[in-house]
Formats: structure tokens, C-alpha cells, sequence
């Protein structure tokens, strides 16, 4: 399993806006390319291509 940081302001309003609930959700990477976070029950990992 990956390790998680808590998300900031921006980054819930981020996963929010993608259907998720920001609560459930941990960051592991957020740069100029990727969005990638890791669920805190189940571990799975999503990701999503920033444009």
C-alpha cells in the first residue's frame, strides 16, 4: 500500500469534484501531470491525468 498525506483545501475540492468523498482519500502525488490518491479503507490506488 502506498503512503497517503492528508489532503490540503485545494486538493478536497479536487477529489470532491471528481465524485469522491474527501474524507475516504489520502494524497500521494499531485504534480503538473498526475493526480494520485490512495483510499484509507481498502487501499486502492486511482489516478487521473491532469490536461
Amino acid at each position: 500500500m502506498r503512503h497517503g498525506k492528508r489532503a490540503t483545501l485545494k486538493q478536497k475540492m479536487r477529489i470532491k469534484a471528481l465524485g469522491l468523498d474527501p474524507t475516504e482519500w489520502l494524497v500521494c502525488k499531485d504534480c503538473s501531470v498526475v493526480f494520485q490518491i490512495v483510499s484509507k479503507v481498502t487501499g486502492e490506488v486511482k489516478n487521473f491525468q491532469r490536461s
